[in-house]
């Protein structure tokens, strides 16, 4: 009878202890993401949900914490989440303001 008690304890608590994985549309991971914060922090993978990125840290964790509905292997190379190229051509920009706009 004690085994039985033993047995069912250990079952319970090794059902209390598995977590089930945490949903997520994108995990990038085996890559160098530069995060930008104030220690400029170099992560190897990012989760991402409905646009928005959830966490950042290293590829075993994320990968084993999250279930995602892609996943791509960066291959160790750079990414730099947020950056936007907003640039211009000045001199085009300012000869458009001098003509008329019908």
């Amino acid at each position: 009878m004690k085994q039985y008690l033993v047995l069912a304890a250990a079952g319970l608590l090794s059902l209390s202890l598995s977590a089930q994985k945490k949903k997520a549309d994108l995990l990038l991971h085996n890559g160098k993401l530069y995060t930008v914060d104030a220690k400029f922090s170099v992560a190897s993978a990012m989760v991402v949900k409905d646009g928005k990125i959830l966490e950042v840290g290293d590829s075993k964790t994320l990968r084993t914490a999250y279930d995602a509905t892609e996943t791509i292997d960066a291959g160790g190379k750079a990414v730099y989440p947020g950056l936007i190229d907003a640039h211009a051509h000045f001199l085009g920009y300012g000869l458009g303001l001098q003509s008329a706009d019908l």
